[in-house]
């Protein structure tokens, strides 16, 4: 299978689904650009972003049209406004599993990460997936799902992966990623092939 062959076969069930992606670096261009084609190619049936005044602050500093879109973009600050209060249950949650504790400041800097907000969106099953990475760092977004979503039962290991096509083109090949553990024992390398 080629790589182009791969993504095709992924958007097609995308669309297939019609999820609803949240995207919470909305005042990157980038980030509204890509879910504005996103919509536009009917992958996804609504977008959620975090405010409604940085995105139209963004899109108008950089001549994004949002109009033709509008009906399908939600935000958490007007659509979600409960996501404030409910990434800091999850968040108090998280650290009181874990018998540890955490501050009245740091729950609050939590209860108003845009990061965050679309985890515990994302937790409470209002959208299908988050798109995040270019603006935090992969651990960023790794404590932040941990927090917000969680692990189902039974998985132990967190890990990443990456889609490679060798140079030939003829196949798509995935890399497990062991970079997220330090120093993996052999149950978490089992975990993680």
């Amino acid at each position: 299978m080629t790589l182009t062959a791969f993504a095709d076969q992924l958007t097609q069930k995308a669309k297939d689904r019609q999820g609803r992606m949240a995207f919470p670096e909305d005042d990157d261009p980038r980030i509204l650009q890509a879910a504005l084609e996103l919509l536009r190619d009917q992958v996804v049936s609504q977008v959620l972003f975090c405010s409604p005044a940085r995105v139209a602050q963004t899109a108008n500093d950089h001549g994004i049209d949002l109009t033709p879109f509008a009906p399908k973009i939600a935000y958490t600050e007007t659509d979600f406004p409960e996501a404030f209060e409910e990434t800091v249950h999850l968040y108090q949650h998280f650290f009181e599993k874990r018998g540890k504790s955490i501050s009245d400041a740091d729950l609050k800097s939590q209860g108003e990460s845009r990061l965050a907000q679309c985890g515990a969106v994302l937790a409470k099953g209002a959208v299908d997936c988050v798109v995040a990475g270019v603006v935090a760092n992969t651990a960023e977004v790794i404590r932040t799902a941990m927090a917000t979503v969680g692990l189902a039962e039974g998985i132990r290991t967190i890990s990443g992966s990456f889609v490679m096509v060798p140079p030939r083109g003829d196949q798509v090949l995935l890399y497990a990623d062991a970079g997220v553990v330090i120093a993996p024992k052999i149950p978490q390398l089992v975990d993680i092939a």
